[in-house]
């Protein structure tokens, strides 16, 4: 009886150590920031940045990376998706590279080039809370003559397709000017082409 009774304590003892391991797991994994992915190079289909100086990264789910890429002739586009927890808010970073050639640094919206021509940014947020059958607000910052940026790809391998780079920028919503986006430490690692599927 006496050994039945140590059997039960040390089980006792050994489901509160578990369960105290399990909870302090559990607590470390709702308490951590979310972080920028590692700056990389062997496309590895990742983005982030800071906007406004908070974390920034695109939503992947068991369908979907959430960032779309592709280039063509002179033309780099990169766009990277997340929603919000309730799935009410989309907020979206985009790039617009139209003299693409491969690695080195990209002005962002320059005003020497032609309109149509020039590279763009921009942030576009999506409040998915109108009714059915109508147009979901959206508030969009972009780049302009005053407000400028830049992306530096630091790989380009038409080859295996990957371009990986750096970007930061400033963008205005045109319609509230006072409302400035800051883009910065921007980063992603594509390997071409990477659609996203909604």
């Amino acid at each position: 009886m006496k050994n039945y009774h140590s059997f039960i304590f040390i089980l006792s003892m050994l489901g509160l150590f578990l369960a105290s391991i399990s909870l302090s797991s559990c607590k470390k994994t709702t308490n951590e920031a979310p972080t920028l992915p590692p700056a990389t190079n062997n496309g590895s289909n990742t983005m982030g940045a800071y906007i406004n100086n908070v974390v920034w990264v695109p939503a992947p789910s068991f369908y979907y990376t959430g960032i779309q890429a592709d280039y063509s002739g002179t033309a780099f586009r990169i766009i990277g998706y997340t929603n919000n927890s309730n799935r009410t808010e989309k907020t979206s970073v985009h790039i617009n590279l139209r003299n693409f050639s491969g690695t080195g640094n990209y002005s962002l919206n320059n005003p020497l080039l032609p309109i149509g021509l020039s590279n763009s940014g921009q942030v576009l947020i999506e409040q998915n809370t109108a009714p059915v059958g109508q147009i979901p607000t959206s508030i969009e910052y972009d780049t302009d003559s005053l407000h400028l940026g830049q992306v530096t790809i630091t790989k380009f391998d038409p080859v295996k397709q990957i371009v990986s780079g750096t970007f930061q920028f400033d963008a205005i919503n045109q319609n509230k000017p006072i409302g400035v986006t800051h883009v910065t430490a921007g980063r992603f690692d594509v390997a071409c082409p990477l659609y996203q599927l909604y």
